[in-house]
């Protein structure tokens, strides 16, 4: 973007100036003037938070007569506030200035760019007015939602009240589509059933919501008298928002949707599309946390940016610099990596002293990073930092996610959580853990401890191309362990089981029931070993959707092609001390007892976040997954405050490499744990580069 650098005079720091755009009467060009204002609690003026849009695409418009090239969606914002100056008043008559941080901040001036970036905090709290500019209409009809979400707060809202009227959500609900229709819309182009939920996720798919600094500007706008969403000429307050996504929750939930006027369809989008308030979500959290005296800390911000973007990857950190309880200096001057070091320093200080609003310690920013996540020779990171700039791509890996969601709930693992339960509190490393440090730009220095045993089998779980086969590799590994070629586990179980507990996270994925340790393998495992030693699971599934009754099993293994496979997967003693179906006759029925051919499918499905990972086994028989790339001689340790093991590469220097996280089935539960609990395990230091 080309500006004038006349256009900026240096701003006077100690007076902590910035500067406001007053949008000029024009009828042909948007035409503005700059005026540099002192911040203070008297000055009176309008915040936009706004998504910039393609830099490459620009329309001139006029500030303090020379030329400024605005982004095609700045420009679409100021065009509105133009013919809609009641937008920027809270008073119905005097237009307020507004704050635009790509015309008020001389972007080509780094110092500068510093210091108003460090403002940025008491530039949104401060403001009278924040308007988060969503964007035009468009095809996605974005101004019908407004109005769709302001008469669904009405409805379901009875006064200041946060509480669902379940009645008015239901007359409302009932009345859909009709109160979708354009008011130029005849009844034979009104849209069909689901329509509502369908407009609501486009509104929140716009590039508004991937916006890293958008959660710091609503965080920071609560200060504000007034906070307006607006698209095109619609507007819906803040706090009107976030009662739609209450009264989404409140549909999520509901055990019967027809009771509160949901037809089936709309019923299937509410629940299978996910929610789309998550960032509004997200937002009323930190809110609240910030209200009750709870600190946002930087070791938080990677779950915030998982699903955001930023054109200069610095902005990941300086981003939420206002509402975390950090000290850090923004300069941009910094590289990029020197930043992300900058930040993650700052989180191992708060480790120790910063806890969640439950009482969790600050989560170690390690758990992000690891070889197997990002490719430390292509990012010139290493291995312990983790590279923020690559999470939203790696946020969409199910295992991952899981992984990252269990380290946050289970807390720190040297026994300190004591809210965390029976499964933290069971690994409690050495009093001698003491905190991470970073002795240089490149290496870490860590607690830990080794455990079960070194890597010795490698199986890397390719990614399946066919839906109705188990990736090959897969398959193969669960053949190789009916012929013992694989150590069997330390739980005294066969290493199929251990597979089973071990992809479904230790529970029944057809139950949803905690599989016990010791082990009483649930109906999904028999359906887990029967489609795991066969080549063709479509084979299968389809002739499962036809048993109704043991009389049609003998037709099914007439024309079965699987059904040689199926018996002898079956007959096979794959379970140690446990009973197994007589033949294949129960299995098929436990199949059909779940759903049948749809439940057949979820149990195939539930394996598709193993797959482009490593399934692996250490000499002490434990079986666990990790991420791709790991190597045979890798070693599990629990690291202080993780509570998965990472695994740890030595390279043969004194030094290591931080693979990444893994999930091991049993580990927690076993002999190896009790050791370290019992200090029987020395910890030790490991610096990793």
């Amino acid at each position: 973007m080309e500006m004038s650098i006349s256009l900026y005079q240096p701003l006077d720091t100690s007076r902590r100036e910035i500067r406001l755009v007053r949008i000029l009467p024009s009828n042909d060009t948007i035409r503005c003037t700059l005026q540099v204002e002192s911040l203070s609690s008297d000055l009176k003026y309008a915040a936009l938070s706004y998504a910039w849009g393609d830099p490459k695409v620009t329309r001139d418009i006029i500030v303090n007569d020379e030329k400024f090239p605005a982004t095609e969606n700045l420009y679409e914002a100021l065009l509105q506030f133009l013919s809609n100056t009641a937008l920027l008043s809270n008073d119905g008559d005097t237009a307020l200035p507004l704050w635009i941080d790509a015309i008020c901040i001389n972007q080509k001036d780094v110092n500068e760019k510093n210091h108003q970036v460090q403002l940025m905090g008491s530039i949104y709290s401060s403001a009278t007015r924040v308007l988060s500019w969503l964007g035009v209409p468009g095809v996605e009809r974005g101004d019908i939602t407004i109005r769709t979400m302001r008469d669904m707060v009405e409805a379901a809202f009875s006064g200041e009240t946060d509480q669902v009227d379940e009645a008015g959500l239901r007359d409302f609900l009932t009345s859909q589509p009709q109160s979708l229709r354009p008011p130029d819309e005849s009844e034979e182009d009104l849209p069909d059933e689901g329509a509502m939920w369908r407009d609501i996720r486009f509104l929140f798919e716009r590039p508004y919501w991937t916006r890293v600094w958008i959660v710091q500007e609503m965080v920071l706008a609560e200060n504000a008298d007034t906070h307006l969403f607006v698209c095109g000429s619609e507007t819906i307050p803040f706090d009107a928002m976030e009662k739609t996504a209450k009264a989404f929750d409140f549909l999520v939930r509901h055990e019967d949707p027809q009771r509160v006027g949901l037809k089936q369809r709309d019923w299937h989008l509410t629940r299978h599309f996910g929610s789309p308030f998550i960032g509004i979500q997200i937002v009323s959290y930190i809110r609240q946390s910030r209200a009750s005296g709870d600190l946002f800390s930087t070791g938080e911000i990677p779950f915030h940016i998982m699903r955001l973007q930023a054109t200069d990857k610095k902005d990941l950190v300086y981003g939420f610099h206002a509402i975390t309880s950090s000290d850090l200096t923004v300069d941009y001057h910094k590289t990029t990596k020197q930043v992300y070091i900058d930040w993650y320093e700052m989180t191992l200080r708060q480790l120790s002293s910063v806890s969640t609003k439950d009482g969790r310690p600050a989560t170690h920013p390690i758990l992000f990073a690891g070889l197997g996540l990002d490719n430390a020779s292509k990012s010139g990171l290493p291995s312990w930092l983790p590279n923020l700039g690559r999470l939203s791509d790696i946020f969409r890996d199910t295992y991952i996610r899981r992984l990252w969601d269990y380290n946050a709930r289970m807390g720190r693992v040297d026994g300190s959580n004591s809210s965390a339960g029976s499964t933290s509190s069971s690994v409690r490393q050495r009093q001698s853990l003491d905190t991470p440090t970073i002795i240089s730009g490149n290496t870490m220095q860590i607690s830990g401890v080794r455990c079960c045993g070194i890597i010795t089998e490698v199986i890397e779980v390719e990614k399946s191309s066919d839906t109705s086969r188990w990736p090959r590799s897969l398959h193969k590994l669960c053949v190789d362990t009916l012929n013992r070629k694989l150590k069997d586990h330390p739980l005294g179980i066969s290493t199929l089981q251990a597979l089973f507990y071990l992809m479904h996270g230790g529970q029944d994925p057809m139950t949803g029931k905690h599989l016990n340790v010791p082990p009483d393998p649930d109906l999904g495992f028999h359906v887990f070993r029967c489609f795991g030693c066969v080549d063709r699971v479509l084979d299968v599934l389809v002739s499962i959707e036809n048993v109704v009754d043991l009389d049609a099993i003998g037709q099914l293994r007439a024309k079965s092609r699987s059904d040689k496979s199926l018996q002898f997967a079956l007959d096979a003693n794959m379970c140690k001390g446990v009973e197994k179906p007589d033949n294949l006759d129960i299995v098929l029925l436990t199949i059909k007892h779940f759903g049948g051919l749809q439940a057949a499918l979820a149990l195939h499905k539930s394996l598709d976040p193993s797959q482009e990972k490593a399934i692996f086994q250490t000499d002490d028989g434990y079986m666990g997954i990790g991420p791709k790339g790991l190597r045979k001689g890798d070693q599990p340790c629990f690291l202080k405050d993780l509570a998965s093991p990472v695994l740890i590469r030595d390279n043969g220097d004194g030094k290591c490499s931080n693979v990444g996280l893994a999930y091991i089935y049993g580990l927690l539960e076993s002999k190896a744990t009790g050791k370290i609990k019992e200090d029987v395990v020395e910890a030790e230091r490991f610096e990793i580069v």
